[in-house]
């Protein structure tokens, strides 16, 4: 199956505690000189539950980035970063370069890579950007969408042939996971039975597609190429190339930025109102840009809807839980009430795009 990590949350085992150990073994084996960790991935910002630990430093006297995965994926990172170039027409979309990969490893747990270290800058820096930043931003997602994603890396498994039962089989997830934490409300079993409906009368006819299932403003970074001087755009996070429903990335950084709304300096004094009219935003720029499959698409907006409402179901049902339990410790937590308002009205809103 392609790499699922939120369905992996009750199986997998962190890798927090051993950071140390494990960084000293890859210093042995690959002669890795780290300078700083920079990162660590968790499965719903559960500390125990951190699978990705990355450091920057120096491999074969040039700077580099050491990532770490306990993920035993079917379709490790560092190989789809060697298939990746084969098939991508983009001049201006590439993934960082690889420079050493050790597969997983029962034994030890996980697996690593060396690859090329990135010197650039983010697109913008606020969650919800401005109309030049929102276009800036559009232009390299349809580069992206058009040009650099020609043919799928690897094969789909059965449940990845079918949007209908790929969504449902995410939603049983969700509501096992959900549980855990605390009882699903009346409330939240109207929006599952509500979105239920949407999956069968919508979301259904649409195929699935290969996609860089984020293709967020944190997973893309701008450089200026040294010898043509050209602006280029390097996607990280590369282990979620995956089959999602289509159209699913040109949504997904739309659920990403309105979740970093606690990030605006005006927060928490945001309007609802300003997420959603950066929603529709969005569409419109959508319908305007040069991407032939949604200008062949004439229930477009409909399927952009329903994505959103998909998004919008999965922040009520699993990350306002996620929020509720940090409530007082950090401002993630603290956005909770905020969040809970906002992700509500966003689904409404969304729902009665869809049904008219």
């Amino acid at each position: 199956m392609s790499n699922k990590v939120t369905q992996l949350y009750k199986k997998v085992q962190g890798i927090w505690d051993s950071k140390n150990e494990i960084l000293k073994h890859i210093i042995d084996e690959t002669n890795f000189k780290p300078n700083k960790l920079i990162f660590n991935g968790k499965i719903l910002s559960d500390m125990s539950k951190v699978v990705t630990l990355v450091w920057e430093g120096i491999y074969d006297n040039k700077p580099a980035v050491l990532k770490v995965s306990s993920l035993n994926h079917k379709h490790p990172e560092p190989e789809i970063l060697q298939s990746f170039k084969s098939q991508n027409k983009s001049s201006v979309i590439r993934l960082p370069e690889l420079y050493f990969y050790k597969p997983y490893s029962k034994s030890e747990g996980y697996y690593y890579y060396i690859m090329e270290k990135i010197e650039g800058k983010k697109l913008y820096d606020l969650p919800i950007p401005d109309d030049k930043n929102n276009n800036k931003f559009l232009k390299v997602l349809t580069e992206y969408y058009v040009n650099a994603r020609n043919k799928p890396l690897f094969p789909p498994e059965p449940i990845e042939t079918n949007t209908k039962v790929f969504i449902l089989q995410r939603l049983f997830k969700w509501f096992d996971i959900a549980q855990d934490k605390y009882p699903i409300t009346k409330r939240e079993v109207e929006i599952i039975n509500k979105f239920t409906t949407i999956n069968e009368k919508f979301l259904s006819k649409l195929p699935m597609s290969f996609e860089h299932r984020l293709a967020r403003l944190q997973d893309i970074m701008e450089i200026t190429d040294k010898t043509s001087g050209q602006k280029q755009y390097i996607m990280f996070s590369t282990a979620f190339w995956s089959y999602v429903p289509k159209y699913y990335s040109l949504t997904f950084h739309l659920w990403s930025a309105i979740e970093n709304t606690y990030k605006l300096p005006e927060f928490p004094n945001v309007p609802v109102k300003q997420l959603i009219d950066f929603i529709d935003t969005w569409l419109n720029l959508y319908l305007k840009a040069d991407i032939p499959d949604i200008k062949k698409e004439k229930d477009f907006p409909k399927y952009f809807y329903a994505l959103m409402l998909e998004r919008a179901t999965g922040s009520i049902i699993i990350d306002l839980r996620v929020r509720k339990e940090r409530k007082g410790k950090d401002d993630f937590g603290n956005a909770y009430d905020y969040m809970y308002k906002a992700w509500h009205q966003i689904w409404e809103y969304c729902y009665k795009k869809i049904i008219g």
